[in-house]
């Protein structure tokens, strides 16, 4: 969390197991993908920095810091837990 922007790095391409369903359903990432696009209100945008793929959330309004990490708090709990 840096001010009014959190961001999620991605775990490397080669973790298969995350972007791969493997034929079973979907993937980890096509869920955290789907739920994504529901967070609107936080403006996620997505990156690719450094051979990294990162995902970047802003916090609207954020003011002081115990309201920006509630906003975290509500934001990081909206999303799908990608491990299996």
């Amino acid at each position: 969390m840096e001010g009014s922007r959190v961001l999620c790095t991605f775990p490397p391409e080669d973790e298969k197991e995350f972007y791969d369903a493997g034929g079973e359903g979907e993937s980890p990432f096509q869920l955290l993908m789907k739920k994504v696009q529901t967070l609107q209100e936080f403006s996620p945008q997505l990156k690719q920095a450094t051979g990294e793929l990162r995902i970047q959330f802003t916090i609207p309004r954020a003011g002081d810091p115990a309201y920006r990490i509630a906003r975290t708090d509500e934001l990081l709990s909206k999303l799908p837990d990608a491990r299996r």
